[in-house]
């Protein structure tokens, strides 16, 4: 019933275009020949499809979502950077052709970078600036740099760049809320992978046959092994801590039977107490 609701308001789900979709999912599949992979468009695409399903599922009706996510540059790419616009116009000056966002009466705004009429050329830093009433509509060129102008912009709603992917959850009323780097705690996929590529080490013969029959393998052992149920609890749990106050350390000494020092900040190098380094 709720894929024949989504399929009747949005009827361009049953549209694969040769993604390989899983049924009535938002989860696709690749060949490992090459002729398809994951590229940023594809990633974007599969969480709009996600978006698209999520208000269809009954278990979810009522309840405000929000997903958790890691740094992956997929996820974290901006559509421009305030240090890529030029003072001065030009067919360079601006990374973008417009500038969007919302006032403080909610309304949905933008102006132009480029000049209307005039082969396409950019207004630049100074000339949008003017236009935002940053700075005098009668301000001199040759009294500002671009640093000072920089500054000024990034207190303007309209440079404060979205990434692709969070302005596509904005559209569905999605929150995305970023995992710090290097916390695998927080990723419960890392595990997946961990065991995953542990499982190929242990029964591979260094051939690409083996590699495809065994990735199938992996999957369907994890099926029946007792890891996912552990590290959705180690989540859950290292969530409650956090918000406990209980430090990284701690976690990491609780769950990963680590000892590290006090400035320890990350995963990949962990120092104990004698001075090794221990990586996990």
């Amino acid at each position: 019933m709720e894929w024949a609701r989504a399929i009747a308001e949005h009827p361009d789900l049953t549209i694969e275009n040769g993604k390989r979709y899983f049924p009535r999912a938002a989860g696709r599949t690749i060949e490992l020949d090459g002729t398809n992979y994951f590229d940023s468009d594809g990633i974007l695409e599969q969480f709009e499809r996600l978006f698209t399903l999520l208000k269809f599922k009954d278990d979810y009706e009522g309840y405000d979502i929000e997903l958790m996510i890691d740094n992956a540059r997929t996820h974290t790419a901006k559509p421009f950077s305030i240090n890529d616009f030029r003072k001065g116009t030009g067919y360079r000056s601006c990374p973008v052709e417009k500038l969007e966002w919302v006032d403080e009466n909610n309304n949905e705004c933008f102006i132009n970078t480029h000049f209307d009429g005039e082969d396409g050329a950019s207004k630049g830093m100074f000339e949008l600036c003017k236009e935002l009433m940053l700075i005098p509509v009668d301000a001199q060129y040759k009294h500002f740099l671009l640093k000072d102008l920089v500054k000024l912009a990034e207190t303007h709603p309209a440079f404060v760049a979205k990434t692709f992917l969070e302005a596509l959850a904005e559209r569905y009323g999605v929150t995305l809320t970023h995992l710090p780097k290097f916390h695998c705690e927080l990723s419960p996929i890392e595990g997946v992978w961990a065991h995953m590529k542990q499982y190929i080490r242990k029964n591979t013969d260094q051939t690409f046959n083996a590699l495809r029959r065994l990735l199938v393998e992996a999957r369907e052992h994890l099926k029946t092994h007792p890891l996912i149920p552990k590290l959705w609890r180690r989540f859950w749990r290292t969530v409650e801590a956090y918000e406990g106050g209980v430090g990284f350390q701690q976690i990491l000494s609780h769950y990963f039977g680590v000892k590290c020092h006090e400035n320890v900040k990350m995963h990949r190098k962990i120092a104990d107490y004698s001075g090794s380094i221990k990586q996990i």
